[in-house]
């Protein structure tokens, strides 16, 4: 009998290990889903060109429905979800296009955001919340703290650096505007989820490790990378002149 009931675990773990693969799968899915709607909305709001902007509007539309229809979230999520990005996106910018002009408005600003995600990271991760909270949304919103600090820190880094070393040209030839997007997507995917499994494997995983991963992202997206665009470029015009 003993032998009997020992082996019944065992035939179960397959279940229990598809079952935590989907949920892998539609936690990453829906992660990736939310971040679509946020960079479409600011796509639509920078660029110039109507049908582009038209086409990002409908397909921000369409996710944030679609995780309604899913039953992911409720239509007062996505309502609230959505009046939050339409403000931020038509509030935000005009501060963001005049920063621009100016460094010392650019500095000003970061140092406020900076300010903010710190006030942000030290309450989500000291205040004390009800027992009865959510503690997947708790987790999230705790990682998500920590990966928008790491992402403006890398940003405050960034920008002086970008200025005085870099400034790259953004018109270039077909083919070099495509490794620079494909390769930049690709080296960016490879240094986010290399980093997390490098981290994994000496033996870390602090919430704390986003700010990190996010601080390297941002860092290679906006110096690294961008300083190889010259050579590509030095490429394209070889090969015109031949």
């Amino acid at each position: 009998m003993f032998a009997a009931n020992s082996s019944a675990p065992a035939k179960q773990r397959p279940k229990v290990a598809s079952l935590r693969f989907i949920l892998l799968v539609r936690e990453e899915r829906q992660r990736l889903e939310e971040e679509d709607v946020g960079t479409l909305g600011g796509i639509a709001r920078w660029h110039k060109n109507t049908v582009l902007r038209a086409a990002c509007i409908v397909i921000a539309l369409l996710c944030a429905f679609s995780r309604m229809y899913l039953g992911v979230h409720t239509p007062l999520d996505v309502g609230v979800s959505l009046l939050i990005a339409t403000v931020l996106v038509f509030l935000f910018y005009p501060l963001v296009r005049r920063a621009t002009e100016s460094p010392k408005r650019m500095y000003l600003l970061l140092g406020v955001m900076v300010a903010v995600a710190v006030a942000y990271v030290c309450y989500a991760n000291l205040a004390n919340f009800p027992a009865d909270m959510d503690l997947d949304n708790l987790y999230e919103g705790r990682k998500n703290g920590f990966s928008l600090l790491g992402a403006l820190l890398g940003f405050c880094l960034a920008y002086p650096l970008e200025r005085k070393y870099v400034r790259f040209d953004e018109k270039a030839v077909w083919w070099v505007q495509i490794i620079k997007v494909a390769g930049g997507l690709a080296l960016l995917l490879g240094i986010k989820e290399g980093l997390k499994l490098g981290f994994r494997a000496v033996g870390l995983n602090g919430l704390y490790l986003n700010a990190v991963r996010y601080f390297a992202v941002v860092l290679f997206a906006a110096v690294v990378w961008p300083m190889c665009f010259r050579r590509l470029k030095m490429l394209s015009s070889k090969e015109r002149a031949a």
